[in-house]
């Protein structure tokens, strides 16, 4: 008896694995089947974003808004009722109403606004971050059907698949509403993403202060007060940057002795200052971030205390600031003397007839190059007599030719790529308020010369 008890038992405990294990199975093929419908093709899907719209594409006359494309990879139509769209997967910020369609391998667009028109059928209550973010595309049955890690873009591009419905993408010139097929990528070093922003514009101002500066969220900003444009290796900002009066600095640039050929010749011709020259702040700012990310360059110069200072009365002020290699490194300097003269005078050296003339006004250097392999950028700051501000902008810089240039003071003459009619350049002795405001947009150069 005691025998077939455990013949039993073991039957039993065969029999309960056996129904165990077969269940288990059932399981695992129902496991199977749910994973692989997680795993189906969603029929529409994220196809293109564009986080900054300045003035690129507006679906009301006059207002622009930030968008998100859906595709509809399919030959039927499809219902978009409950599905929603969101930056943050934990929260769906905006559900499609009832009897919204996409057609068959068409296309909707969906504007990011925070204004009145805010959930609206094609109006979403929240936006995405210019330096990058995170869009989801969820069903009505609250499953995330598809994302996309938006990287930084600048206004009018977007951040597409570069064929609809496929896996790639791409940044791109945005095309709302209209095919991704066939459309180039933009590098990002091609991009003009936004410059940070200071709390107080260029001008002149009494008393010192702290200055800050602003970029989107989550960009590291750098920036140098020397005229150069900032990189990563630039003074990172931390805090306020404090702005005062400089003008007791030691001189640099003013003081600078290779930049005329006269000094052989008539040395009196070409003195630097013997005292401090008065000085502004120069404030150049520039964000960086993931993927590449860099903005343009924002700049601005800061005149403190000169309300005590004299000799600036009814006076314009002109700022220039560039990289002052641009000016006066040895090799690509146009103000100097540099590799150009050095060069010559050792061809010369041997020439009797070269040295004896003492035709230094003439003589090879590197500030008599000419064109656009001449030309530097340069930003232009003007204050008319009142100390408003009036131009505010970048050019290009070119040392104008003919005797002058081998003299310590030169003309310069400034250039610009986007003129509204071509006329000659023209000469002026100093600039007029209404000058500036009138007239400079409409020239390609306009040549500014020293007095005397």
């Amino acid at each position: 008896m005691r025998s077939a008890s455990l013949k039993y038992i073991k039957i039993s405990v065969v029999i309960l694995l056996s129904t165990l294990l077969c269940f288990l199975c059932l399981e695992g093929e129902q496991a199977d089947s749910f994973h692989d419908d997680e795993k189906a093709e969603p029929k529409v899907v994220i196809n293109e974003v564009c986080s900054l719209n300045n003035h690129t594409f507006s679906p009301d006359l006059g207002m622009f808004y930030g968008w998100i494309e859906l595709y509809n990879k399919t030959d039927s139509t499809v219902s978009l009722t409950g599905y929603s769209l969101t930056d943050d997967a934990e929260c769906k910020k905006f559900t499609f109403e009832e009897d919204v369609e996409i057609k068959p391998y068409s296309y909707r667009i969906v504007y990011m606004s925070d204004a009145a028109k805010a959930n609206h059928k094609w109006y979403a209550d929240f936006s995405i971050h210019t330096t990058g973010d995170m869009v989801y595309l969820f069903d009505e049955q609250m499953n995330m059907t598809d994302s996309v890690k938006v990287p930084g873009l600048a206004e009018g591009v977007s951040y597409a698949r570069i064929e609809d419905g496929m896996a790639e993408w791409q940044i791109q010139r945005g095309t709302p509403n209209e095919s991704n097929n066939g459309q180039e990528m933009v590098a990002l070093e091609n991009i003009a993403f936004p410059p940070p922003v200071f709390s107080r514009k260029s001008g002149f101002y009494e008393e010192e202060f702290d200055l800050s500066v602003y970029a989107q969220r989550g960009l590291e900003i750098y920036y140098t007060t020397d005229g150069s444009v900032p990189d990563e290796d630039s003074m990172r900002y931390q805090g306020t940057v404090h702005i005062s009066d400089v003008s007791d600095n030691p001189n640099i640039y003013s003081a600078y002795q290779n930049v005329s050929s006269a000094v052989a010749y008539a040395p009196e011709w070409s003195v630097p200052p013997k005292s401090s020259v008065d000085k502004c702040t120069i404030i150049r700012a520039k964000a960086f971030g993931d993927n590449g990310y860099v903005s343009q360059t924002a700049t601005a110069v800061y005149f403190v205390g000169y309300e005590e200072k004299t000799a600036y009365e009814n006076m314009n002020v002109i700022s220039l600031v560039t990289d002052p290699d641009h000016l006066f490194d040895y090799d690509q300097g146009i103000y100097v003397l540099g590799r150009d003269y050095d060069e010559s005078e050792l061809n010369h050296s041997s020439d009797a007839w070269w040295k004896g003339q003492g035709a230094w006004w003439w003589e090879e250097a590197n500030y008599r190059r000419t064109g656009r392999q001449a030309e530097r950028p340069v930003h232009i700051t003007y204050f008319n007599e009142e100390r408003e501000l009036v131009l505010d902008q970048e050019a290009g810089i070119r040392i104008k030719g003919g005797d002058p240039e081998g003299l310590r003071r030169k003309v310069l003459t400034f250039m610009q790529e986007k003129i509204m009619h071509p006329v000659p350049v023209l000469t002026v002795r100093f600039l007029k308020t209404d000058f500036i405001l009138n007239l400079f947009p409409y020239f390609r150069a306009v040549m500014i010369k020293p007095e005397n």
